[in-house]
């Protein structure tokens, strides 16, 4: 439901400003507008000074993002306008003892991180006894340290004959080998070549080297042990700074908040020399609690406008309300488009057909109970957010016509566990065919009320050539239904040519849609000549628009045939664990999980796009603008 709308004008003198704004803006839901805009406040001048706590609101945000600190939910304090001085003085004083430790710890990580090297380097060497220290520091001879592919070590004898150079295996696994090789240090650059031909990927040991390796790697793990204390005990520091501030911390961001948003008001705001002025929209029942509230506060002057003539004020921000069931539902509505003002909300009807229809194409109470707990377990741990509402609300209709086909984990028909109350899609073609005809019935319907809401919408916004004249108006409204009529006659063998009365109406309403054009133009009053070539344009309008009435109430039997292909998936997972009955259980899990998690994906999509395609298009534009008041802005 769309809530009414009005316009609020709020005065007072410049020196109230932050104790108006604080006291009656902030808290209340209105959504400011520049009053610039409006020609009757051309004395006022706008207050173009930049928010004095904007440099220190970001120092603290940046402050809390480095430290990863949420600070999203801190509340706006009311408290005395703070001094931003010893404010920053303070917060950079926190900030400088977090970065020392900071610097501290990343030095320790460097440490470590280099002794983890050096261990990872030095593992394969762990069974050698020779003296680090001495390899490196050979004056004639140069050596290299590193792994190979088994198969290049097994070919190296054909690539090293008569070459300089001794290599010494150390270890090995089922892929690699590891050792070193010696070579004459005049001859190293061209061995090198040969041993990166050969895929030999060199190690580099760095760093303490004195002693054999497991010697050197003893005295690496001590102290990288230290180090790791070291590192933990500078996580507990820094975690022991932000405890012992948190307090003062929130206390002084609150309060920076609160009164960064009272100065980012004046972004709204008027001056003359002694006033300002606000102005905005208000839901009416919220506007007339604040004009009570303010009745006896005689800083101010509040006025309630319920229209204006000003083309900015035309465009009414949209507030949409809606019982709780319901309310979820909003959201397919907004990834549409918000409903205008002057425009029915779509939240209610949309609903509804949602959860019919989902229910219909995936009619079973097994399934249906999988989504239910789903559904409800995802509302209790609040994951999922407005879909697990959403999902909770298809899982009891999937239930509730499981029971109306006797579906129970796709047992049906012979094989049914429960009795239907209607009847069993798949038990015979004769049950077929009506489910079909069933839902393109309901169809028929849909498409009618969405007609009966279009017309509404055009009283609402005074358009008479969406009340009267249009595809979707009372012209379409009675095309649409004596078309139906006729079919219906035609489909029972009576001669349609002598319904004399049902094939005037429709062939009335047919000429009234093509001349649409002119039609609203002479009840507008409109003496301009309609653009030429409007008929062309009009005709094939027309076509497309019976084509449309066609494609969009077969378009609903998609519902039947999906109630149909769930009985038919189900009919052969129950034919796999049948057949296959050493694996029956894991076949039966498998077989449902896919059911529920895929086909229930996929009617849900083919549902939205139902509302989208087939009803939306026929009376709801979505191009209304949002109600944002300043209280969630800020």
């Amino acid at each position: 439901m769309v809530t009414k709308m009005t316009f609020v004008n709020i005065v007072s003198l410049s020196k109230e400003f932050k104790d108006i704004v604080s006291e009656h803006v902030l808290p209340n839901s209105i959504e400011l507008k520049n009053p610039l805009k409006f020609p009757k406040n051309l004395d006022f001048i706008q207050d173009t000074t930049q928010n004095p706590f904007e440099e220190i609101s970001k120092k603290f945000t940046n402050f809390f993002e480095s430290v990863k600190f949420p600070y999203q939910n801190i509340k706006k304090n009311k408290i005395s306008e703070p001094d931003i001085q010893e404010i920053n003085k303070f917060l950079e004083e926190t900030e400088n003892k977090i970065r020392q430790i900071e610097t501290k710890k990343k030095d320790v990580e460097q440490q470590l991180k280099k002794y983890k090297n050096i261990l990872k380097t030095l593992e394969p060497l762990h069974d050698s006894k020779v003296n680090m220290s001495e390899l490196i520091n050979m004056k004639f001879m140069k050596f290299r340290f590193g792994r190979m592919p088994i198969d290049s070590y097994k070919k190296k004898q054909t690539y090293l004959n008569n070459m300089p150079t001794y290599f010494v295996l150390v270890s090995q696994d089922s892929y690699y080998v590891w050792g070193f090789y010696f070579v004459y240090h005049v001859d190293y650059e061209e061995i090198d070549r040969i041993f990166f031909s050969m895929y030999f990927e060199r190690i580099r040991i760095e760093g303490d080297t004195d002693g054999s390796p497991i010697e050197i790697v003893h005295r690496v793990s001590k102290r990288e042990k230290e180090l790791a204390g070291n590192s933990i005990a500078l996580n507990a520091e820094l975690k022991n700074i932000l405890e012992t501030n948190k307090k003062e911390l929130i206390e002084k961001y609150s309060s920076i908040k609160y009164w960064y948003n009272i100065h980012d008001v004046k972004r709204y705001a008027t001056f003359s020399s002694s006033s300002f002025y606000l102005c905005g929209w208000m839901p009416k029942k919220e506007a007339l609690k604040f004009i009570k509230k303010t009745k006896n506060d005689h800083r101010l002057t509040v006025s309630l406008e319920e229209k204006n003539t000003t083309e900015e004020h035309l465009k009414i921000p949209t507030k949409i309300e809606n019982l709780n069931i319901f309310k979820p539902f909003e959201q397919f509505v907004k990834m549409y488009g918000i409903p205008r003002y002057n425009e029915i909300d779509p939240t209610f009807f949309l609903s509804c057909i949602y959860i019919v229809f989902f229910g219909m194409m995936f009619g079973d109470v097994g399934h249906g109970i999988c989504l239910l707990i789903v559904g409800l377990l995802m509302t209790f741990f609040k994951k999922g957010g407005f879909l697990s509402k959403i999902i909770s609300l298809i899982g009891a209709s999937s239930i509730f016509f499981g029971f109306m086909y006797g579906t129970f984990f796709g047992y049906e028909g012979d094989r049914s566990i429960i009795k239907p109350v209607w009847f069993t899609p798949m038990e015979n073609s004769f049950n077929m065919n009506k489910i079909l005809l069933s839902t393109i019935f309901i169809g028929i319907g849909t498409i009618l009320v969405s007609m009966i809401i279009n017309i509404s919408n055009g009283i609402k916004q005074k358009n008479y050539k969406k009340i009267f004249f249009s595809q979707n108006g009372f012209a379409g409204l009675i095309f649409y239904s004596t078309s139906i009529y006729l079919v219906y006659k035609l489909i029972n063998s009576v001669n349609i040519k002598n319904l004399f009365i049902a094939n005037f109406l429709a062939y009335t309403s047919l000429l009234v849609i093509l001349i649409q054009e002119p039609l609203a133009k002479i009840c507008k009053k409109i003496k301009k000549d309609t653009k030429k070539g409007w008929f062309i344009e009009a005709f094939f309008e027309l076509g497309e628009s019976i084509l449309g009435y066609i494609t969009n109430t077969i378009s609903f039997s998609r519902v039947g045939t999906f109630a149909l292909c769930h009985a038919g998936i189900m009919s052969v997972i129950i034919l796999f664990i049948t057949e296959f009955k050493k694996y029956s259980l894991l076949i039966a899990i498998l077989g449902n999980i896919f059911v529920v998690c895929f086909e229930a994906l996929i009617v849900g999509i083919q549902v939205l796009r139902l509302n989208y395609y087939e009803i939306f298009s026929r009376f709801y534009s979505g191009d209304g603008i949002e109600f944002k008041p300043i209280n969630e802005q800020l």
